[in-house]
């Protein structure tokens, strides 16, 4: 069986009520566990075939929360050395090839 930190693969709506959540409560670290409780009450995730309770425990949700929070600024950090040297994106870069 896999460990918490293996079984790493959230449901689109289990990822959208934790950042749902996180918006409502912050993203301190004491946030997590009850948003792990509210999450693991909603009967539709509960329903869920992938169901996977480990997987929802506040620090396993920490994890992913951080886990994205680094996607998300190595992302940005990438789209700030594509611009055009003044901050904002070069409007060129939206044009398709013909």
């Amino acid at each position: 069986m896999n460990s918490p930190a293996q079984n790493t693969d959230y449901t689109p709506l289990e990822a959208l009520l934790l950042f749902h959540y996180l918006l409502i409560h912050g993203a301190r670290p004491s946030s997590f566990a009850p948003i792990s409780q509210l999450i693991l009450k909603n009967p539709v995730i509960k329903a869920d075939a992938t169901f996977h309770p480990g997987r929802l425990s506040p620090d396993a949700l920490r994890e992913f929360y951080h886990v994205r929070l680094a996607e998300a600024e190595s992302e940005f950090a990438l789209s700030d050395r594509n611009s055009n040297g003044d901050g904002k994106p070069d409007p060129l870069d939206n044009l398709t090839k013909i």
